[in-house]
């Protein structure tokens, strides 16, 4: 990938956009044939979710923004079809990636961000750690000791999974699990550099840092069949993949569209909207409005990537109707994260985010 940097940097383009007015985006009538609803269990598993945040993270500014963004309801409308033990494992998986995200991604909760070379010790190790956990060291590796918990509270996480998924299953997850901790390396490069990329290298770089993939990944874990795995020939599939790519899109562009004002403030600003303002030269409303264009888009290709799948696939009944489902868990998926962001509070939004202007 070119290392094509845009012309300006971090600091000068958030004092440009600090303080101006947006009119954001409707996309919940982007969604509106998507389904939506919430995990009957969405109150037990508020309940676990806050024991596990009180036992790996305790206390601090990573915890504050934990138990603040109600990651117990984030699941329940992501998973909402889930059986409450595929619904947790999820769930618990979103709090390793949002938290171990964040030890790399920002000062605010670590120093690590601003260390590299500690930065790649720590990466390091989470690979090998999930691996094990995972069952997939090889016969002659031995188990790797760890006590940090942004890493070993993937534990029973792998451990779960490991009863239900089979080996290759595994190695598929953990291929997602890898690319995302490798991208975030790039993605650490590239801030420490003080550089902005273009926004083709960054959409490349989302892809793998929004982990957007492994939650994706389990969609047919989580929807508890009996003896059933994807297979890896189906997975593989064009239209299939490019379903997955474009749910990753939805749910990347939409959360850069709803996070501008937070990621100003925090002077976070190498995201989609800043990023189009500079490079197409426009006003930073028609910048928001083509960030909102890519999340129309792929919604186009997700659906006709699904509806190619459903056509082309083998008339195996069983097949079929899991595929149907896994469609939906892709639709569920970004319905639930929109209207987490809406409710959640994380992007410093309100409630009545649509009826008038953010300023920036």
């Amino acid at each position: 990938m070119m290392n094509d940097s845009l012309p300006i940097d971090p600091e000068t383009l958030c004092q440009r956009l600090s303080g101006q007015q947006v009119w954001l985006p409707d996309l919940e009538k982007t969604f509106e044939r998507y389904p939506v609803a919430e995990n009957v269990e969405v109150g037990r598993l508020r309940e676990d979710v806050a024991k596990r945040l009180d036992f790996f993270f305790p206390s601090g500014k990573l915890s504050e923004r934990l138990k603040a963004a109600d990651i117990g309801g984030f699941g329940a409308v992501w998973w909402p079809y889930a059986p409450y033990e595929q619904l947790r494992i999820c769930t618990y998986l979103m709090i390793w990636l949002f938290a171990w995200d964040d030890e790399t991604d920002s000062l605010e909760y670590s120093d690590l961000s601003g260390d590299f070379e500690r930065s790649k010790v720590f990466r390091a190790e989470t690979i090998a750690y999930c691996r094990q956990c995972l069952g997939l060291l090889g016969p002659y590796e031995p188990p790797m000791p760890c006590s940090n918990p942004l890493i070993t509270n993937f534990k029973d996480i792998g451990e779960s999974l490991q009863q239900r998924l089979s080996y290759s299953r595994r190695l598929w997850l953990m291929d997602d699990i890898e690319h995302f901790v490798r991208i975030v390396e790039t993605e650490q490069r590239m801030t420490l550099s003080k550089r902005l990329p273009s926004v083709r290298e960054y959409m490349h770089r989302r892809m793998g840092t929004s982990a957007v993939n492994p939650c994706i990944n389990l969609s047919d874990y989580a929807y508890g069949f009996d003896g059933f795995e994807m297979p890896r020939w189906v997975a593989t599939d064009v239209e299939f993949q490019k379903m997955c790519t474009a749910v990753n899109v939805i749910i990347s562009a939409s959360n850069d569209i709803f996070s501008i004002k937070k990621e100003i403030k925090a002077r976070q600003i190498d995201t989609l909207v800043p990023l189009l303002y500079v490079e197409h030269g426009c006003n930073i409303q028609e910048a928001v409005d083509a960030a909102a264009e890519v999340v129309r888009t792929a919604v186009a290709d997700l659906d006709e990537s699904s509806r190619k799948l459903l056509e082309i696939m083998p008339t195996d009944k069983e097949l079929q109707a899991v595929l149907v489902r896994i469609v939906e868990s892709c639709q569920f998926a970004c319905t639930g994260n929109l209207n987490w962001t809406l409710s959640s509070g994380r992007y410093l939004l309100g409630s009545d985010v649509f009826g008038k202007p953010v300023t920036l």
